[in-house]
């Protein structure tokens, strides 16, 4: 210290000739905290897996700073180590970087790195070195950033007075009625995110003419709320014959987000109906005696209203294959064994090339064609999973195959989907009464066909709606709904003659369910 120091060299040549040449001094100096640490800054959340942008601030040195290096990883604890110690690039403590090594900055306040394979639910953090002109440094670690590349996950609503159905698997399956028009409050539970937590969330009430809005595409619009789990939407005119949602979004902190709509909300002011009470259980007596003195028993009779299907409980759009629909994906069904009711020993093959989803509209397009090469039709099915209660009322928009040797089939039963099973009506034009099930399975290559008689019924309910073109120029075209118990082969049928070509136009046919023990409402829509 105070002592100025020389660096001299001398150079001798093979003569014995001699150079000597003095460097300009350098005197050493101590300085207390000749480097100040700063701040360095990331996002708390991202989202993004290939790119992080880091800023630093307040660095500073009595000399003159020469350059910054930035680095990306996982361990903080490198912060407590002295920056000397990765001046040599092969050290091992350099591993500790496993995103990104020690990279100078063209930049003295940010940097945005690129290139990067960040892993998600991880957390990373970025390092910031300064050197100075006497090469000495001092480094700073940033705020931790942890990377969430999955959006909140959907929670449930509730909202009014609830009437669930009997169904429980999916969690649209019920309506929610309110008493008052001019508010509607909802609550909600369920959504969270398990890597970054949710930020906030924004809401929108809905409007509809009929209950078929089961997502957010379209909706614009939403409000921004505070993360709570109640709202209530005020002065407003609600309408007893429209349908009202509410449009949820969560967002995480790491700015994805999850949008649902809550199950149809309708206006309902009037007063139950009075039901009937007697004492006992035999609804033809009322007796006004009992034999025990520690249970009562009683029957209850409550008329149902007739228009108890208020609301279909789900769409099932046919515009694209989604999670909703999927093409059967067998190439071919077995053979059908020559017999009696198959002369020809026929097989149908099902070829998702033959559904043709319309991205630009609603429909799927199903066809059939003949192979050239063998004695089978080649057409397809799509399929999905439904829900179906004590009571429903479905409705199907159908265009049929014009070929009458072609039928159109909706089907829906209670047994896996690794099989088809349809109703094979034989010459329904001579009103035969001659028919037999057919179980066409597809993914497993092994099931074999069973002709009728089958001596094992199945043990799945199972009921359908078909569409038949007229066999000749004295028959009309029929639509069939039939229906199998459980265990039995024995299958309950209703043709219904049709005044129009099913194959002309598409056309609307509802279908109306209940079980047994039901009244049956007195009207519903007609087909269209």
């Amino acid at each position: 210290i105070n002592t100025i120091y020389y660096v001299t060299v001398k150079a001798t040549s093979a003569t014995l000739s001699t150079a000597i040449v003095t460097s300009n001094g350098i005197e050493p100096i101590e300085f207390e905290g000749i480097i100040e640490a700063g701040t360095v800054s990331i996002p708390f959340f991202q989202s993004v897996t290939t790119f992080l942008s880091i800023t630093w601030r307040d660095f500073s040195s009595l000399l003159p700073i020469i350059y910054y290096q930035y680095a990306i990883g996982t361990n903080a604890s490198l912060a407590s180590f002295s920056c000397e110690t990765f001046e040599n690039a092969a050290d091992p403590l350099s591993g500790y970087f496993d995103a990104k090594p020690y990279t100078i900055s063209e930049s003295s306040s940010s940097v945005a790195v690129s290139g990067l394979e960040l892993q998600s639910a991880t957390v990373y953090y970025a390092y910031v070195r300064v050197i100075d002109d006497s090469f000495r440094c001092m480094s700073s670690v940033s705020n931790p950033v942890k990377i969430d590349t999955t959006p909140p996950v959907i929670g449930t609503f509730n909202v009014g007075f609830n009437v669930s159905s009997l169904r429980t698997d999916y969690s649209r399956t019920q309506i929610s009625y309110i008493d008052t028009n001019n508010t509607i409050s909802i609550t909600w539970e369920g959504f969270y995110d398990p890597e970054s937590a949710i930020s906030n969330y924004q809401i929108l009430l809905v409007e509809r003419d009929d209950c078929n809005l089961t997502n957010c595409d379209g909706l614009t619009d939403l409000v921004p709320i505070n993360n709570v789990t109640n709202h209530t939407f005020y002065v407003l005119d609600v309408l007893p014959d429209k349908f009202y949602f509410v449009a949820l979004r969560a967002i995480n902190r790491a700015g994805l987000t999850s949008c649902s709509v809550s199950q149809p909300i309708k206006l309902d002011q009037g007063i139950p109906n009075q039901a009937t009470l007697k004492h006992g259980s035999d609804w033809q007596r009322t007796p006004i005696y009992q034999g025990s003195t520690v249970s009562m028993q009683g029957v209850l009779a409550l008329v149902r209203e007739e228009n108890e299907a208020v609301c279909m409980d789900r769409m099932y759009n046919v515009s694209s294959p989604t999670e909703d629909w999927s093409a059967v994906t067998q190439s071919v069904t077995p053979t059908i064994p020559v017999g009696a009711n198959n002369p020809t020993g026929r097989t149908l093959g099902y070829l998702p090339k033959q559904a043709q989803f319309n991205t630009g509209g609603d429909f799927v397009q199903i066809s059939m064609t003949r192979d050239i090469q063998d004695y089978r039709m080649l057409s397809a099915a799509i399929m999905t999973e439904v829900s179906i209660g004590s009571y429903e009322l479905m409705s199907v928009r159908i265009k049929a195959a014009s070929s009458f040797q072609a039928v159109t089939s909706v089907i829906a039963w209670e047994g896996p989907d690794s099989s088809i099973q349809d109703y094979e009506v034989l010459n329904p034009a001579d009103n035969s009464t001659q028919t037999n099930f057919t179980e066409e399975h597809f993914p497993d290559s092994t099931c074999q066909y069973l002709p009728p008689p089958n001596p094992n019924p199945s043990p799945y309910k199972a009921f359908g709606f078909q569409l038949h073109l007229p066999y000749n120029s004295t028959t009309s075209a029929m639509a069939l709904l039939w229906y199998r118990g459980e265990l039995s082969d024995e299958v309950a049928e209703i043709w219904i003659p049709l005044a129009f070509d099913p194959s002309a136009d598409y056309h609307t046919y509802y279908i109306e369910l209940e079980r047994e023990d039901s009244r049956t409402p007195s009207t519903i829509p007609d087909p269209t």
